[in-house]
């Protein structure tokens, strides 16, 4: 039903319906720390302005002035409960493990989240909660050069719709 129908339908004085939400999440833009050094150290990403900076001791992101920021929408019905939990990504023998700092925005709230902890947020009148990941990568061991490591984190992400 589009906005045309619904707006003659109100105009005339005709019943309408809407249909519910489909709860459901997009990636905006993929989280990316941009061109990492293949040795050992370690990176933190800001998830408000994808600065990159080395921490205390490292070069690993030297060349790296700013990644992307992961960016992720949830869409649910209008002031529905949405439970969001984004989890590490341990070093499974790849030498990568990252630790997401991130916000979460909907129409009414915003406030910052850190891995592993349950967050519960209204999804406000909109029924959109936006969520934006930055954090700190560490590069336990030597990598292989020149070769692409992902972090994935919809598959890192835990999240669910109450009404």
């Amino acid at each position: 039903m589009n906005m045309k129908y619904i707006l003659i339908s109100i105009m005339l004085g005709l019943p309408f319906s809407l249909k519910a939400v489909e709860p459901s999440i997009i990636e905006l833009s993929k989280l990316s720390f941009a061109e990492v050094l293949h040795f050992i150290g370690s990176c933190e990403m800001d998830y408000d302005t994808a600065a990159v900076v080395d921490l205390p001791g490292s070069k690993t992101c030297m060349f790296s002035a700013s990644g992307t920021v992961g960016k992720y929408r949830i869409f649910s019905n209008p002031n529905s409960t949405v439970s969001i939990r984004v989890n590490q990504k341990l070093n499974t023998g790849d030498g990568v493990r990252f630790v997401p700092k991130g916000r979460i925005t909907t129409s009414d709230a915003s406030f910052e989240i850190s891995s592993n902890f349950n967050y519960q947020v209204n999804s406000g009148t909109s029924g959109v909660v936006d969520l934006f990941i930055g954090g700190r990568l560490y590069i336990e061991s030597d990598l292989i050069p020149n070769t692409t490591y992902e972090l994935d984190i919809p598959d890192g992400l835990d999240w669910s719709v109450s009404p």
